[in-house]
């Protein structure tokens, strides 16, 4: 028998039983696992369970790919026990029971050569060379996935940690800088996809750009496209638009306040040609929350980081990196107002885990549709800045003459928010949940009419 569950989306917690057979997994009503989130395609995968207990997966010409252990899948795959298994931006845990050692001959041909020793896959793990956005915490255990029969039930040993060397030359190699035509910040890589590299960065480093540049001082600047962005977050994911050659960094179990961390990034060139700097800090706080205004962004931050270091503009998007293994506990984000504190924060990596998939699946969420002055004695705030298209064409405008009246049907009033609205964010959605939602904004007129404008999140 073997177990199917979900952990994140419409289907999170519920665990499904497939015995022998195949199993199409969709959104459509005929797929046996219908799976209704977005992003799913009508018959996304199908899963082979043979007499014998082995699982192959098939990615069926999805849009937004079938994933195993971190990796975007083309045709058939055996797998093993506890298979970490994505479905667009859906996760679900395969789990064996009675597992039998992965290899050999299945329900399904398997493609050649992506049968590959479980040995291979801890060295590789040692090389950095692990898909990050779905990396585990330490204390989970890794998925038997295209284990080798002959190695199956053989003890791993135990992980030589990566030199200081080995870390510092995996950050050079996995960190971008990313550029727009109004600016410029760090990324990181977090995936390949078939030779692309997948670079997380900030939201406000990419704007409202749809196509980015990245290049590093060993890498000529190539064109990369804009997958997904979360405004609210500040968190976007892009896709270099050729193939490249670029290591990839693994996200960790959250950090702990004492953690010696790595600032990699580019934040600006001033005695030398390079631009890529790493510059040492220290984790002084977990947890936090925050809003923050930045440029014409504003973010509702949760799970923030607070690092002892220096956190300048460009660094924004680079990853904060664990002295001692090199794994990503956080995206450097902003620093401290006080510009004689050397202080800054980053998005952490419980919030990375929940968002990233999401991201690079394709799914944005415009968080910040408007910008309003609540400052004022007056009920209703008046509307100043407007960046959704979807509100722009129904006629709200950023004159300073219109007034917030309503989010999702709520009027606007302190008192109806937990923390008063300080921010679109608070009303919003949350990214990760896998559901559809729609936000009306209804907004005053200077003439008293009133717009009700429905946003699709």
């Amino acid at each position: 028998m073997v177990h199917l569950s979900f952990t994140a989306g419409a289907l999170a917690g519920r665990s499904i039983d497939l015995g022998p057979g195949r199993y199409i997994v969709g959104r459509r009503a005929d797929a046996q696992v219908q799976v209704p989130d977005r992003g799913v395609s009508g018959h996304h995968a199908a899963i082979d369970v043979g007499p014998d207990g082995r699982v192959c997966v098939t990615d069926l010409g999805s849009s937004n790919g079938t994933w195993v252990d971190g990796e975007r899948i083309t045709g058939t795959w055996l797998i093993g026990d506890r298979a970490e298994l994505r479905f667009g931006a859906v996760p679900a845990v395969l789990a064996i029971a009675d597992a039998a050692p992965a290899g050999g001959r299945g329900a399904a041909k398997p493609r050649v050569g992506k049968v590959v020793a479980a040995l291979a896959v801890v060295a590789f793990a040692l090389a950095g060379v692990v898909v990050l956005a779905q990396a585990q915490r330490d204390d989970e255990p890794r998925s038997g996935a295209r284990a080798n029969a002959a190695t199956a039930g053989t003890p791993k040993p135990k992980p030589k940690p990566p030199t200081r060397a080995e870390i510092l030359a995996l950050a050079n190699e996995a960190t971008v800088q990313v550029s727009t035509s109004t600016g410029s910040g760090s990324g990181w890589v977090m995936a390949v996809d078939e030779g692309r590299p997948v670079i997380v960065t900030n939201a406000h480093v990419v704007g409202d750009a749809t196509a980015v540049r990245i290049s590093s001082d060993d890498l000529a600047p190539h064109v990369a496209t804009v997958l997904g962005v979360s405004q609210c977050d500040d968190l976007a994911v892009v896709r270099a638009d050729n193939r490249l050659t670029l290591r990839r960094l693994t996200v960790a179990a959250p950090a702990e306040v004492g953690d010696e961390v790595w600032i990699a990034g580019f934040p600006g060139r001033i005695v030398d040609e390079n631009g890529y700097q790493l510059h040492v800090g220290r984790i002084a706080s977990v947890g936090a929350t925050l809003l923050h205004h930045d440029r014409n962004l504003v973010a509702s931050y949760r799970d923030l980081v607070q690092v002892d270091g220096v956190i300048n503009p460009g660094n924004s998007g680079g990853p904060l990196l664990e002295q001692r293994d090199g794994r990503v506990v956080g995206v450097a984000t902003f620093k401290a107002k006080d510009p004689g504190t050397p202080q800054g924060y980053g998005i952490g990596a419980e919030r990375l885990r929940a968002v990233l998939p999401y991201l690079a699946a394709g799914t944005s969420v415009p968080g910040m549709a408007l910008g309003f002055d609540a400052t004022g004695a007056a009920p209703e705030p008046h509307v100043f800045d407007v960046s959704s298209a979807t509100l722009k064409r129904a006629g709200v405008t950023s004159d300073g003459g219109q007034r917030l009246v309503a989010i999702d049907g709520r009027r606007f009033d302190r008192n109806a928010f937990p923390n008063g609205l300080s921010s679109v964010c608070d009303a919003l959605p949350e990214l990760g949940d896998g559901k559809s939602e729609t936000v009306r904004y209804t907004v005053r007129k200077p003439d008293g009419r009133l717009l009700v404008v429905p946003i699709d999140y």
